[in-house]
């Protein structure tokens, strides 16, 4: 009975600190008056997270709303209307309907193996279609990506520059080495991306006048050249030391496993996943 109640307060204690986290982000974040899109670039088949940034404090659930385009009649809503859509991740497909791929957690939006068609307008609000945070999300194809294997002395791809615009790729940090005790590799993943004065003033981004190349900001007058310009991944061989893990001590090895398995978010697939900033 101890070992159990033990448990139980575990469990309360860590749904606590995650009501309580996330209570706290929305007493620091004030919701914008006007409704902004915040950019956000990733690759096909990637996992994404997107974090509702604000609501009102009486607002005790949110619905997620997706639109291809600013201003579409069509708009599909991501929600059983109560927050609490559940996806095995386990049984999804490529190319299969992001309402099969996608699952609500905490207020956040979860999109399972993303699809170029992902891309567009995600908004968080209520049933009643009052909205408070939006993001621009850009999924890139993984077709025709470039690849360049740089210890064969191959390079990325150069800038693109024009006068009204430039294009340009941004890359992630490199994985870590896949293998230990061996040769091994090593990946980084790089995303197209474009700088102009031009770009749509209601478009939220990281940089100012920097957006990724899919993202609605960009002219019209743009896309043609920006969509000859792939997404790409650089690879190099590695060799890192395997480390050796310490036992702990009998008796820590059961509790620090319970405390794991508590912690988890069992709606993540094993695949990375991206949390938008």
């Amino acid at each position: 009975l101890p070992g159990a109640a033990t448990l139980l307060c575990l469990v309360d204690v860590l749904h606590a600190f995650a009501i309580e986290e996330k209570g706290d982000v929305f007493k620091r974040m004030a919701c914008p008056s006007f409704l902004m899109f915040d950019n956000a670039a990733y690759l096909a088949d990637m996992t994404f997270e997107l974090p509702c940034n604000c609501k009102p404090e009486e607002v005790s659930s949110v619905v997620w709303y997706f639109q291809k385009d600013m201003g579409s009649h069509k708009t599909t809503v991501l929600t059983d209307f109560a927050g609490t859509v559940v996806v095995d991740s386990g049984h999804i497909h490529t190319g299969s309907n992001v309402l099969k791929r996608f699952s609500i957690r905490m207020f956040s939006l979860i999109v399972f193996r993303a699809q170029v068609t992902d891309s567009g307008h995600y908004l968080c609000g209520t049933k009643q279609g009052d909205f408070f945070y939006a993001y621009d999300v850009d999924v890139q194809p993984t077709k025709d990506i470039t690849v360049a294997f740089v210890d064969r002395g191959q390079h990325v791809q150069d800038d693109y520059t024009k006068k009204l615009f430039s294009l340009f790729t941004t890359f992630w940090d490199w994985t870590r080495c896949d293998r230990c005790g061996v040769r091994g590799e090593q990946r980084r993943i790089g995303l197209c991306y474009v700088q102009s004065a031009q770009l749509h003033p209601r478009y939220r981004t990281a940089v100012p006048n920097v957006t990724s190349c899919g993202s609605r900001a960009v002219p019209a007058r743009f896309q043609h050249p920006v969509h000859l310009r792939t997404p790409e991944v650089a690879i190099r061989s590695c060799l890192t030391p395997c480390l050796k893990e310490k036992a702990p001590e009998e008796g820590v090895l059961s509790i620090s496993n319970v405390i794991a398995k508590l912690g988890e978010k069992p709606w993540l697939p094993r695949v990375p996943v991206q949390f938008h900033q």
